[in-house]
């Protein structure tokens, strides 16, 4: 059964967290709850799902990804028993929770050297991934600045020639970290943009880090052919590729995904196009106006009066 349990200020501050996408951050929570007295549970993620994410506004997520994520952050460890089945332990469970009579556990123990060791292991890990993250630029002078060979540079040669800092492994550790994020869409997030991309001609826009989480939050509510519907439906409407008074199109990823009143409207626009809007001058619209009061350009109305021009008189309206 579920337990109550405890979230410290800090917890909101850990690099750790930080690096996981808000929904893993949540399950990483719920583990708290449905773990027993020692930090267990059985790595079961439909069971995850049923008891973190009960909600159908929450059925797309890939619970599996989550916890993918999570394990490689360190936050969760995986291990199995002799029966060869498989187990989630939380390594700072102890740490953070105080169980003052702890019940016992149906669960297995992991060996608590194998943890410790692989506590140490990956606060080593995250060390060398924070060093090489905050590395040198590869055009910095290491004679001038007088910095020490760290991990993130070595001797390629012999004499006092260095190699570039080995910033590779870092940023596909940041890579890999962005995708779990995606909640495994990661490839139907290359192809909506791609799509985009193709159908507004566009083919210098780059797929940022914050559009990947654009199309993956609108991602958990439609399907990647409701996205490419949405975007099919802009680039039909005249108006938003550049049919209008401005001449400039409003065709952007970021509008056409703000919000479900955006997609919902521009996949209404891929089943019903919009007609073109005629553009009107300012001189159209005074003569229309004319006409509808009955004055015609041209013509002379009889209930005037000309006033000869010396006898116009100037008014003060100031007094």
């Amino acid at each position: 059964m579920p337990r109550i349990r405890t979230i410290k200020p800090e917890f909101w501050q850990n690099p750790q967290v930080c690096r996981c996408s808000y929904p893993a951050r949540l399950l990483f929570i719920g583990t708290w709850h449905y773990a027993d007295d020692h930090g267990n549970l059985p790595r079961d993620a439909e069971k995850l799902r049923m008891q973190v994410f009960p909600s159908p506004h929450d059925a797309a997520l890939d619970i599996e990804a989550l916890v993918l994520s999570l394990i490689a952050q360190g936050l969760l460890m995986e291990y199995s028993s002799e029966d060869e089945q498989r187990y989630l332990h939380i390594p700072t469970f102890a740490r953070h929770q105080v169980i003052n009579r702890p019940s016992k556990t149906a669960y297995p123990q992991p060996d608590e050297k194998l943890t410790e060791q692989y506590v140490r292991a990956f606060n080593a890990k995250l060390d060398k991934v924070e060093r090489e993250s905050h590395a040198r630029p590869e055009n910095s002078d290491d004679a001038v600045s007088g910095a020490t060979l760290t991990e993130g540079s070595c001797l390629e040669r012999k004499g006092r020639e260095r190699s570039k800092p080995k910033t590779l492994k870092s940023k596909t550790y940041v890579e890999q970290t962005l995708d779990l994020s995606l909640n495994g869409h990661g490839q139907d997030v290359e192809k909506i943009f791609g799509y985009w991309r193709e159908r507004m001609n566009s083919p210098r826009s780059v797929l940022s880090d914050k559009r990947k989480r654009l199309i993956a939050g609108a991602l958990r509510q439609h399907t990647p052919a409701d996205l490419c519907k949405a975007i099919r439906g802009c680039s039909r409407d005249p108006w938003h590729m550049g049919a209008n008074d401005s001449g400039r199109p409003f065709n952007s990823l970021e509008l056409i995904l703000r919000d479900e009143k955006h997609i919902e409207q521009f996949m209404a626009f891929d089943i019903k196009p919009p007609q073109p809007s005629r553009s009107v001058s300012r001189q159209d619209r005074r003569r229309k106006t004319a006409e509808a009061f009955g004055f015609v350009a041209g013509t002379r109305d009889d209930s005037t009066i000309d006033v000869p021009p010396e006898d116009v008189h100037v008014v003060d309206t100031k007094h």
